[in-house]
């Protein structure tokens, strides 16, 4: 769901000839979030979660969702 709402706002955003120059930046950063979301998943298991996989997937879900608010918001405000 977040990678689609990532492109489809940089699809909004963005002219073709833009797009020729931004989106390789932009798929260097997905790949980047990537490993930062791996590292947060560790992050969170070993410290917050601490073993509980209840605990784990309510942290997991709960970022996801506001992760996703935050983006929405963002697009409203640039609309």
């Amino acid at each position: 769901v977040i990678s689609v709402l990532f492109w489809t706002l940089a699809n909004d955003m963005c002219s073709v000839d833009e797009a020729k120059s931004v989106y390789p930046l932009m798929g260097i950063s997905a790949n980047v979030a990537l490993v930062i979301a791996g590292n947060y998943i560790k992050l969170v298991n070993k410290t917050v979660a601490a073993g509980s996989m209840q605990a784990s997937l309510q942290w997991l879900i709960g970022t996801v969702v506001v992760t996703s608010g935050l983006m929405m918001g963002a697009k409203w405000l640039i609309d």
